[in-house]
């Protein structure tokens, strides 16, 4: 039987996100409420182009530009179902707001792992660089 721990979405790698369990539950407890809810929570075009579009202002560490995107991001995730994913997962509680920025967080950089994977970005260790 396979670890859930292991499960990555597609076009992930790792680099970024070490645990998407919490992201998981997420998207499966926002879709049992509605499937729109659960879209919102996925990658989108426009992440793509935010992305590249502060990689051109500047932002080249890894760390800056996945607190940019979880800000992005930030409102396309309900509090109350993240807190309820991490608490399925990590059987803690936590507040809404902290949960929202943890699924956030892993949404950010999992758009940043698939920029990579595509080829929209170039990851270099704790660096992100333009392609060409």
């Amino acid at each position: 039987m396979r670890d859930e721990s292991d499960f990555k979405p597609m076009l992930a790698s790792g680099k970024v996100v070490t645990d998407y369990r919490p992201y998981i539950i997420y998207l499966k407890l926002a879709e049992n409420i509605n499937v729109e809810l659960k879209n919102t929570a996925l990658p989108q075009n426009s992440d793509f182009e935010y992305l590249k579009e502060i990689i051109k202002k500047g932002y080249e560490h890894l760390d800056d530009i996945l607190a940019e995107l979880t800000r992005y991001v930030l409102n396309r995730i309900r509090g109350d179902i993240a807190a309820r994913a991490v608490y399925e997962v990590l059987n803690v509680e936590s507040d809404p707001e902290y949960a929202t920025e943890l699924i956030a967080k892993i949404l950010a950089g999992w758009i940043i792992e698939i920029g990579d994977n595509l080829g929209v970005i170039k990851l270099k260790g704790s660096f992100i660089g333009e392609t060409d």
